[in-house]
């Protein structure tokens, strides 16, 4: 079951390896330096694989971790992203949505004996409509920044085409 929103696109490109690394390499700042503005993404270049973060440059903090991977076959190159959201951003959450769970378990061990059925199915379904809000919020945010990476990268390496799965 997926908890949580992921994705992954593979992109073909004409550039050879090399070109592909050295386009990426230009857009990126290393991972302890200090960001420009003008700087889109962060991180490193290891070999044929690279491990990269969003620069914040928007009102959302769900800024996905991007894990890529250039391989080359023949005359083209194929570049694969896997997009996932950030362990911090999955920690809270998941954190979150365990307090809330608690939260509820109490609630309804509480009212049970009080009140009776009614208000416990009443606590019950607020809590699965917060948890729901919260599942779809995240999801909009992490779409919305994802959105922007498959078009810088589509823009960055001249591809040719590109396939998403989830």
């Amino acid at each position: 079951m997926k908890y949580f929103p992921a994705e992954t696109i593979t992109y073909k490109t004409k550039l050879s390896k090399d070109e592909v690394l050295e386009r990426i390499k230009k857009e990126i700042t290393p991972k302890y330096l200090h960001q420009t503005h003008t700087d889109r993404f962060k991180g490193t270049i290891a070999g044929n694989t690279f491990l990269l973060k969003q620069v914040n440059t928007s009102a959302t903090s769900v800024l996905p971790t991007i894990w890529g991977s250039v391989s080359e076959n023949g005359a083209e190159s194929t570049v694969t992203l896997n997009i996932t959201l950030t362990q911090f951003i999955q920690a809270f959450a998941g954190l979150f949505v365990g307090l809330m769970a608690l939260q509820c378990l109490i609630a309804i061990v509480l009212i049970r004996d009080l009140k009776g059925v009614g208000l416990v199915l009443s606590m019950l379904i607020f809590y699965a409509f917060f948890i729901f809000v919260l599942h779809k919020l995240i999801g909009f945010a992490f779409k919305k920044e994802t959105d922007k990476i498959y078009t810088d990268f589509y823009i960055m390496l001249d591809a040719k085409s590109f396939e998403k799965s989830k």
